[in-house]
């Protein structure tokens, strides 16, 4: 059937583009922005005469819209990270993430310095590694929009920023991710 009302198909003025964008009162308040995503299903009495006939509707509804996360793919822990040099923080999306924000820790994740914020998502950020040593740096990404959705370093990681390392071994510069060592006589 057509609803010649429903003028949008990110709708935010529909019952179900409200509910679908975040209106806080669907049946009655448009939405303010929209996601993006729109689904119309027709209600026909046979999609929802039963309990399994539900939840063969909410199964579909499911797996049209993937859940949003986020993955991070590096650094995820255990690496050494030369202070001053520049590392890719990779990461990977499922579902629908607009903007991140980006922080790291040196303290295992007590507490959190951002790194930038409200940035596009694009799977990468080249980041500069603060001029400071610690033996418990973690990063984590996070929606900017929705901060429940993230990920954070599995474990931490080693920020060397000494010229001359207590084992006198000296990291090669040539990688952010797992450096070698070079023996100092």
């Amino acid at each position: 059937h057509i609803n010649t009302t429903w003028t949008k198909l990110a709708a935010t003025e529909n019952t179900q583009g409200r509910l679908i964008n975040g209106s806080s009162d669907p049946c009655s308040q448009a939405a303010s922005t929209t996601t993006g995503r729109f689904l119309h299903i027709e209600q026909a009495y046979t999609l929802r005469d039963t309990d399994a006939d539900r939840k063969k509707l909410s199964d579909g509804i499911a797996l049209t819209f993937p859940i949003d996360g986020l993955t991070l793919t590096s650094p995820v822990g255990n690496q050494v990270l030369l202070a001053g040099s520049t590392c890719n923080i990779t990461w990977s999306t499922s579902g629908i993430v607009g903007k991140i924000n980006l922080e790291y820790s040196t303290n295992n994740g007590t507490s959190w310095t951002t790194i930038t914020a409200n940035t596009t998502n694009t799977g990468s950020y080249p980041w500069t590694v603060p001029n400071i040593g610690t033996w418990r740096a973690k990063v984590r990404i996070i929606d900017a929009e929705y901060i429940t959705i993230g990920d954070t370093s599995n474990s931490s990681f080693k920020i060397s920023h000494s010229v001359y390392p207590w084992n006198r071994e000296i990291p090669f510069q040539g990688s952010c991710k797992r450096p070698f060592y070079i023996r100092v006589p």
